[in-house]
């Protein structure tokens, strides 16, 4: 039973893993080019705020080619992946066809340490913003690592981006940890 476990483990990080990567190749490759940190207009004359150069329907598209579910009729915005006892999901809110906030949930055994791969998909997400960006992206990515391996409910404004992260330890024998990303709010 150990054994199976590990297993399904080392099964789900790789085929997480291997979906991400092909993924953001794919977003990426489709002209995401010169991107600017912060959001900004959802389409010309658009009074909503998106990612820029990023469509809701090509990261859809792009997750439902790698082996996402996204045809359920509680999915008209997001997609599902199942390894083993793992799901992970991206919700895509959109405007005007930009994205307008990104959301990943992993749901992983209360008792064991998020895998490689929820790790991958979290972290990945997380960058979305940052394609050509790399201090933004090196700096999302050590806030994420950190707050993962903490388990802690934390806020944090990168560049123009607000992250959420809350990790929810105590549901049952179920751990959730759920990212979103969302225009930075200036009260």
């Amino acid at each position: 039973m150990i054994v199976r476990r590990a297993l399904l483990a080392g099964l789900a990080a790789v085929v997480v893993a291997a979906i991400i990567a092909g993924v953001t190749m794919f977003l990426y490759r489709g002209g995401l080019r010169d991107a600017e940190a912060g959001m900004g207009p959802c389409a010309e004359g658009s009074t909503f705020h998106c990612i820029p150069h990023l469509r809701a329907g090509d990261m859809l598209a792009a997750l439902k080619k790698r082996g996402f579910d996204c045809d359920g009729p509680a999915r008209s915005d997001g997609c599902a992946l199942y390894v083993g006892e793992n799901v992970y999901t991206v919700r895509v809110a959109s405007a005007d066809g930009g994205i307008s906030r990104l959301t990943a949930t992993v749901v992983t055994r209360a008792d064991a340490e998020p895998s490689a791969g929820a790790v991958a998909l979290l972290r990945w997400v997380a960058g979305v913003p940052f394609a050509q960006d790399r201090e933004g992206a090196g700096e999302v990515d050590a806030w994420l690592v950190k707050h993962v391996a903490e388990r802690r409910n934390v806020s944090a404004a990168i560049a123009n981006y607000e992250y959420h992260l809350d990790d929810d330890s105590g549901i049952g024998d179920r751990r959730s940890l759920r990212l979103a990303i969302g225009e930075k709010i200036a009260w």
